[in-house]
C-alpha cells in the first residue's frame, strides 16, 4: 500500500534520504520545491556536476557513475546507468532550469568543468552559453578542428575561470597564437606537445590574460632578453599579466643570454628585476623552461619553482 512520503515521522524520513541511491535522491528533489530543499537539507554529498559538449546534446556526470543526457526534449532528461537508460520528465524544464537544479541540490554556484568535443557543431556553442552561466575551466579537446577550438574560446572563454587548449589551432593556417592573447582571460592555458607555439616579442608585449601558460612555446633568448628590457624601461605597463610559463621540448634556454644587459639580484634561486616604479618581475630560467612573475606588493610574491 502506498504511503505518503510526507505522513513518514520525520526521523524516518530523514533516514530514508540517507540511505537513498544518490540517482534516487536527485529523482525525488525534482518532484517539488519542497522535496528538493528536504534533499538540500538532508547534507547528503552530492558531487558537483561537469559538462561535455558532445553533437546537440549536454552531458552532465556525477561522479563516475552518474551521466545524465539533456537533449533538445527540454522537459525531459536521460539517467544513462549500467544496467539502461532511465527518461526523467520534468514539464515546464529547460535545459537551463536542469542545470540550476543540479548546481543547487550540489551547493556550487559554477560548472567546475566545461569540455568540447570535436562533434560539437559551431552554432551551438551560442546555446550552451545560454544555458551554462558559469564554469571554472573549459577545456577544449585535443581533437577538435581549429575552427571550432577558435569559436569556442572566444564564445566561451568569458564564462570561464581557466580556459584550457588542449590542441594547437594555429598549425598551417593564417590564424596566429595573439588571437587568443590578447583575450580578457584570467588562466590561459596551451597544453599540448604535439605541436610548436612560435612566439614573438609583440606576442608577449600584448599578452592581456592574467596567467599564461604554453607547453611547447618556441622563443628565442634574444626575445625574452628585449621583453624583459622593455618591461624595465616601463615603455609597457602589465595592468592584468601576473604570470608567464613557457615550457620547451626542443630547445634549451640559456638564463645569461635571457638576462644579458640586465641588472638584477638573486632571491631563493631566482632572479628579481626591480623597475623605477618599484614594480618588480621575478624571473626563474630552466634548462626546459622559464616562468616570469609579475609582482607589485609584497603579498603577490609566490614560489613556484624553488
Amino acid at each position: 500500500m502506498p504511503i505518503r512520503i510526507f505522513s513518514v515521522p520525520a526521523a524516518d524520513f530523514q533516514y530514508a534520504l540517507h540511505c537513498m541511491d544518490i540517482s534516487d535522491l536527485i529523482a525525488l528533489s525534482l518532484c517539488s520545491k519542497r522535496t528538493k530543499n528536504l534533499v538540500k537539507s538532508s547534507n547528503r554529498k552530492i558531487d558537483p556536476i561537469s559538462a561535455q559538449i558532445d553533437e546537440n546534446i549536454i552531458q552532465l556526470k556525477i561522479n563516475r557513475m552518474l551521466q545524465f543526457v539533456l537533449r533538445e526534449d527540454y522537459s525531459s532528461i536521460e539517467l544513462h546507468l549500467r544496467d539502461g537508460i532511465q527518461i526523467w520528465r520534468k514539464p515546464g524544464f529547460t535545459q537551463r532550469d536542469f542545470i540550476a537544479h543540479f548546481l543547487s541540490i550540489s551547493r556550487c554556484s559554477i560548472i567546475p568543468e566545461l569540455r568540447i568535443s570535436n562533434v560539437c557543431p559551431i552554432p551551438y556553442l551560442d546555446t550552451v552559453k545560454n544555458i551554462i552561466p558559469k564554469s571554472d575551466t573549459l577545456v577544449i579537446s585535443e581533437n577538435c578542428s581549429p575552427e571550432l577550438t577558435k569559436s569556442a574560446v572566444l564564445k566561451l572563454g568569458s564564462i570561464a575561470r581557466l580556459v584550457k587548449v588542449d590542441n594547437n589551432p594555429f598549425n598551417n593556417t593564417n590564424h596566429h597564437i595573439s588571437e587568443f592573447l590578447t583575450l580578457n582571460l584570467n588562466y590561459l592555458i596551451f597544453n599540448t606537445w604535439r605541436s610548436r607555439f612560435n612566439l614573438q616579442l609583440s606576442d608577449l608585449l600584448m599578452a592581456n590574460c592574467k596567467y599564461l601558460t604554453i607547453d611547447s612555446a618556441v622563443i628565442t633568448e634574444r626575445n625574452l632578453n628585449r621583453f624583459l628590457k622593455l618591461w624595465m624601461k616601463g615603455n609597457h605597463t602589465f595592468y592584468r599579466l601576473k604570470m608567464i610559463e613557457l615550457f620547451f621540448q626542443w630547445d634549451q634556454m640559456n638564463y645569461e643570454d635571457v638576462l644579458r644587459g640586465i641588472k638584477f639580484q638573486i632571491v631563493d634561486h631566482k632572479r628579481r628585476l626591480t623597475r623605477a616604479d618599484g614594480k618588480e618581475v621575478l624571473v626563474t630560467v630552466g634548462l626546459n623552461f622559464v616562468v616570469l612573475e609579475f609582482l607589485v606588493f609584497e603579498d603577490l610574491r609566490i614560489s613556484l619553482y624553488s
